[in-house]
């Protein structure tokens, strides 16, 4: 037994290591995170439990870098790790990244009250068209730039109507051949 030791303290000090204090590591973790080096944190977790394999905080805390990096599933196996070592704080974001019961009622109570949510869009509602169209950042919304708008409307109470005209002063970033412009259903557009 001592010889292996001895063969260790060699080996380190041939390649010049350094033993490195778990205080240290964990700052470096944090500014990690704080850089959103979220790949950065889960190197500096994986070597602090080479000296403190069984720390609740650094296994739930190597959770949350996988959550931002998107493997929900390696964060739920960090975090029940974490919960059987004794972690107890901040339960609900366990439950909802991990819990898909959990989720749905909670995304039902605080954010979908009533639309239908369904598992294979993670739990959110199903998009229409005009959803898409008004969401996403297509060529034809990114080849211009707008630098003026001249809108002039009239308000007409007696038959509970707006009449408008806006002119759109724009520049042409990138080549195309059209542009889009989003425009409501329920107004009517004469020109």
């Amino acid at each position: 037994m001592r010889i292996l030791a001895l063969i260790v303290v060699f080996t380190v000090g041939v390649n010049g290591l350094k033993a490195r204090d778990a205080d240290s590591i964990w700052n470096e973790a944090i500014d990690c995170y704080n850089r959103e080096n979220f790949h950065g944190v889960i190197d500096k977790m994986n070597e602090y439990f080479m000296i403190n394999p069984f720390n609740p905080n650094a296994i739930y805390n190597r959770g949350l870098a996988r959550i931002k990096l998107g493997d929900t599933d390696g964060a739920c196996t960090d975090f029940q790790k974490a919960l059987a070592f004794g972690f107890d704080k901040k339960l609900i974001l366990v439950r909802y990244y991990c819990d898909p019961t959990y989720r749905l009622k909670y995304l039902k109570k605080y954010y979908y009250k009533k639309q239908e949510l369904v598992p294979e869009n993670n739990y959110r509602p199903i998009y229409t068209r005009a959803d898409t169209l008004r969401g996403a950042l297509r060529p034809e919304r990114t080849c211009f730039d707008v630098y003026y708008y001249d809108l002039k409307v009239r308000i007409i109470p007696a038959g509970r109507k707006i009449a408008g005209k806006n002119d759109i002063y724009f520049i042409v970033k990138d080549s195309c051949r059209r542009i889009q412009i989003d425009l409501f259903d329920n107004y009517k557009i004469s020109s």
